[in-house]
């Protein structure tokens, strides 16, 4: 708060910063019980505060000069008391003391715990580590209580929910010996307490230098972003015909249509199938974009039981694997996440549509054991969060088919507002059951001509397809600070509804300009310096044209310029990817950047009649080409391109993406040794 009021002094900021050290509210969130109440009372005269109480404090604070204040509301003489006690400075010898004593007995403490797990668990006390997990030794319920009667006989009543409060040895070990210190000492070291504790009073030193950690939060001021700024610094993903992100560039770099019919490992398409689209029931399509192996999965690794892997949504299992990679390609391991500073708390935001898994009935349950699967979308976001023992944000994201873009808004405005350190987001969808090519048929949405013709002339639908893709964010200054890879920087996002159209699945364009226009806004850039657009483009003859309507009115007056910008959507290479369409077409955009290409847009010989390009600014690219960086206005940008994903009920998101400015230094030729270093989870792996 100094710091931001002297740079108000100095004219280089406005407003007013005020730090206010609040103490325990009446009313709120946070309590206390009544004995630990009564006892904060009794030693310090503090009681819990009331609203009005600090409505009037953070008034009179504001109205001061002051840029800190503390407040407490009690007994004024003794809170008077309380604050003229001379402050205990760091090195004195009573800290010193309790320090030594601490540190010896919180050991001491811990290979007591040590030995009372091992006995429970019958594991060796060697290969029990404190700073270890405990559900790492398969403790569960009935071995928490068989532990905690074990530990009453010796410490009296203790809570049931021990063990689940403090998760670690080391944990558990700072709690004993804070709240049962006089009989640790008892039990522990007898003649510890008769005995004298020699102290030795220090001199006062500098700190002594240590390697600064790329977590480490920096100790000056960064910059003021210009946009939104967030940094993608990780990323994986699997789509059709791709198991990996190299393979996805070079069906997308050589315009392979991924479009297959449906495996026999689905369901069986013949069954079903009918060219009849007024049949009732019926499948008007045999075609999808489908990902391989996605019954595939290795719940061991992520300590998941074989059988309750079986019961996880396929979309849970394929999401968790990504975010796991995503993670690893961003350089770190995901135990970084948990202990690194200024990446905590770590938010995950997992966009998803169908929960089709629940479908199966219990009949067809594995096994046939009659137990049916759980819907239960939340959890994948949440399964993340657990694994890796993440504390912020944990969210599954349902906007239909802008599911996986909005959750990529999400996370950057949490980063842009200092909510979180680090996000993991993306989105996952998965065709399990033959409920959905039902839906499809039914409401006349899906292609008989089994592909995504995005802007074509006879686009009459779309085709399903699935796919996972994850990010891994951050603000564009910490990633600059930590020396992380940058994939790109998105600049700028908006999200809104269409509100009352004519129909509740048909688009509103106005709504779409202004979603566009206010992420551009966001971003600060000028639309002539956009150079390409990944469009939504799921080639329906209602949706093209409404889409480049809206685009076309977002860039305002450039649109009267020749058309300068390039357009297309991965959705004619893959399908369309409902929930994972978004982050599907942030990787297209970014493997772009990566090669400096732009890549061919399928299906689209022939242009939708119903669009008249040449008024618009955006060219419709039908082959493979050099992403040449535009001049505007003399100047030589950088390359930015805005992603669109609509949601088929009226949620509408953009994201607009620029390319790093230090990727744009052409790396040099060196030719040196390197080391490159392996690991596995165990031998085995």
């Amino acid at each position: 708060a100094d710091y931001r009021n002297s740079l108000v002094a100095a004219h280089k900021r406005q407003g007013r910063t005020l730090a206010v050290n609040w103490p325990l509210w009446r009313d709120g969130g946070m309590h206390i019980d009544t004995a630990a109440e009564s006892r904060l009372t009794a030693a310090t005269g503090i009681v819990p505060m009331r609203t009005a109480t600090g409505i009037q404090a953070l008034y009179r604070g504001l109205a001061s000069a002051a840029s800190q204040m503390l407040v407490m509301e009690g007994d004024i003489r003794r809170l008077q008391s309380l604050l003229d006690k001379p402050a205990v400075g760091r090195n004195s010898d009573s800290v010193l003391r309790r320090n030594e004593v601490d540190g010896s007995l919180e050991q001491k403490t811990a290979d007591y715990l040590k030995n009372r797990l091992s006995a429970v668990l019958r594991i060796p006390v060697h290969k029990i580590h404190a700073a270890e997990p405990m559900e790492s030794y398969g403790i569960d319920s009935i071995m928490v209580l068989q532990l905690t009667d074990e530990l009453e006989k010796t410490f009296g009543p203790l809570s049931k929910t021990l063990f689940f409060e403090y998760q670690t040895l080391t944990e558990l070990s700072r709690y004993f010996a804070g709240a049962y210190e006089a009989v640790l000492r008892e039990i522990l070291a007898p003649e510890q307490s008769a005995a004298p504790v020699a102290t030795t009073k220090m001199a006062a030193q500098a700190p002594t230098p240590t390697r600064r950690s790329r977590f480490a939060v920096s100790a000056y001021p960064l910059r003021e972003p210009a946009a939104l700024d967030i940094a993608i610094i990780g990323l994986s993903g699997r789509y059709p015909e791709a198991r990996n992100l190299d393979s996805y560039w070079k069906n997308l770099r050589d315009g392979k249509d991924c479009i297959i019919e449906i495996p026999q490992d689905r369901w069986d398409w013949r069954a079903y199938y009918t060219e009849d689209r007024s049949a009732a029931g019926g499948h008007f399509s045999k075609w999808g974009g489908f990902i391989a192996d996605m019954d595939k999965f290795d719940p061991l690794f992520f300590n998941i039981s074989p059988r309750e892997a079986v019961f996880m949504d396929p979309q849970e299992r394929l999401f968790l694997e990504h975010a796991w990679m995503a993670i690893e390609d961003a350089g770190y391991c995901p135990a970084d996440l948990e202990r690194g500073d200024g990446l905590s708390p770590a938010g995950v935001y997992a966009g998803v549509m169908y929960g089709e898994y629940p479908l199966f009935s219990r009949g067809e349950g594995p096994g046939g054991d009659g137990i049916g699967f759980v819907g239960n979308q939340a959890g994948i976001a949440n399964r993340v969060s657990y694994l890796l023992n993440l504390h912020g944000p944990s969210m599954a994201v349902d906007t239909m088919c802008s599911s996986s873009l909005t959750s990529l808004h999400l996370a950057c405005q949490d980063l842009k507002h200092g909510l979180t350190g680090l996000a993991i987001a993306g989105g996952v969808n998965i065709s399990s059951h033959p409920n959905k090519y039902s839906m499809l048929s039914g409401g006349q949405f899906i292609s008989t001509r089994g592909r995504c013709e995005s802007f074509g002339a006879e686009g009459e639908g779309y085709i399903p397809a699935e796919g996972v893709g994850v990010a891994v964010l951050k603000r564009l200054a910490d990633a600059e600070r930590d020396g992380d890879r940058i994939y790109g920087v998105i600049k700028g996002s908006a999200i809104n509804h269409g509100g009352k159209t004519n129909g509740y699945s048909v688009p509103n364009p106005n709504a779409q300009q202004r979603v566009i226009a206010k992420a551009l806004q966001e971003a600060g850039i000028d639309p002539r310096a956009v150079s390409y657009i990944e469009a939504h483009g799921t080639g329906t003859p209602l949706g093209d044209p409404i889409e480049i309507t809206g685009l076309t009115k977002a860039f305002g007056q450039s649109s009267a310029d020749k058309p300068y910008c390039w357009i297309g959507s991965a959705k004619s290479n893959i399908g369309h990817a409902e929930s994972a369409a978004g982050i599907a077409g942030v990787t297209k955009v970014l493997l772009q950047m990566q090669h400096g290409q732009i890549a061919p847009s399928l299906h689209s010989e022939r242009l939708n009649p119903h669009i008249d390009f040449a008024a618009t600014p955006f060219i419709v690219n039908q082959q493979l080409r050099d992403w040449q960086r535009p001049v505007v206005d003399g100047k030589l940008m950088t390359r930015i391109a805005g992603v669109s994903s609509f949601g088929a009920g009226g949620s509408n998101v953009h994201l607009v993406i620029e390319e790093y400015a230090g990727n744009c230094i052409e790396p040099a030729d060196i030719q040196q040794t390197a080391l490159v270093v392996l690991s596995a989870k165990d031998e085995q792996r």
